[in-house]
């Protein structure tokens, strides 16, 4: 990761972030937990596609133009920028798996991501997928654990066919009209 942190409130002698990684063979992991409104700026991983899972106490967050919650998951296309506004609730995982990684679990579940790949940076993901991967990324709250114990290589299969039914039902629909001129309105 490469990344900057704009402090939108002052910090009153507080902790006010944690941050662990983990990184394993096929897979990066990340938690990142801020109790300080922040302008956050930089780069996923370089070579890797990054899926954000949030905690299930976040609110809304504004993420690369789009005005997400809870229930969404997050992707980074390789080669993306960060610009985030977060809350004092903001508490995320990020998995990035390189493209040999997707490639193969990919092959392994006979999914055909070509279509995919540029197209959802953000799909809603029901609770019965998302619950049982934050039970399993909940695992590495305790300091002792290591990315070994959360099956990475699951997650990634659980979490790509959600998002090649996200990107297929997308097709042929009108662009969000409202969340144009919400962007553009934060623009000017």
């Amino acid at each position: 990761w490469d990344l900057e942190f704009q402090p939108l409130k002052p910090v009153c002698g507080r902790r006010s972030s944690h941050i662990a990684q983990f990184r394993t063979a096929n897979a990066s992991l990340a938690q990142a937990r801020f109790s300080v409104p922040l302008e956050q700026l930089g780069a996923p991983p370089p070579g890797c596609l990054t899926f954000v899972i949030q905690d299930r106490g976040m609110k809304r967050l504004w993420w690369r133009g789009h005005d997400v919650d809870a229930s969404m998951v997050l992707v980074f296309p390789m080669g993306s920028e960060l610009k985030c506004a977060s809350g004092t609730d903001f508490n995320v995982h990020t998995l990035s798996y390189p493209d040999a990684t997707i490639e193969k679990v990919a092959a392994t579940i006979e999914l055909d991501l070509a279509a995919t790949r540029r197209q959802r940076e953000v799909f809603h993901a029901p609770p019965s997928l998302l619950e049982p991967i934050r039970a399993r990324l909940a695992a590495l709250r305790d300091e002792r654990a290591t990315a070994e114990h959360v099956d990475l290589l699951a997650i990634l299969g659980a979490l790509l066919p959600c998002w090649l039914r996200a990107a297929n039902a997308a097709k042929g629909r009108p662009p969000d009209v409202r969340a144009r001129s919400r962007a553009l309105r934060m623009s000017l």
